[in-house]
């Protein structure tokens, strides 16, 4: 799956948040992007691997995410919704906003 690839891919480049993603070994989790969503569950690497599994949270990120991103800003709290585990969605959502580089 391409999108899992660049996700990982990103992952490979910043080992903090890799460590942070450790945390959270065998969890399952959906990842909604406009026009693109999957699921998968994190890995004792720290990498997102493909998953059929029910996921335990979802993080849906909004047009307006992106589009804030392409213009140097960060999503507000309007921008991303999480169902499903709260604490879960809010710590993978925490880490990605603040320390993955999203270069476009």
């Amino acid at each position: 799956m391409p999108a899992l690839a660049v996700l990982n891919h990103l992952l490979q480049q910043n080992p903090e948040i890799r460590a942070q993603m450790q945390a959270h070994t065998g969890r399952c989790v959906r990842l909604a992007l406009p026009m693109l969503a999957f699921t998968a569950r994190i890995d004792e690497e720290g990498y997102w691997r493909h998953s059929a599994e029910p996921p335990e949270t979802t993080l849906t990120f909004h047009n307006s995410a992106l589009q804030k991103r392409l213009q140097g800003d960060m999503p507000g709290v309007g921008d991303v919704a999480v169902a499903g585990d709260q604490a879960l969605g809010m710590a993978l959502l925490l880490a990605a906003l603040t320390a993955l580089c999203w270069q476009f």
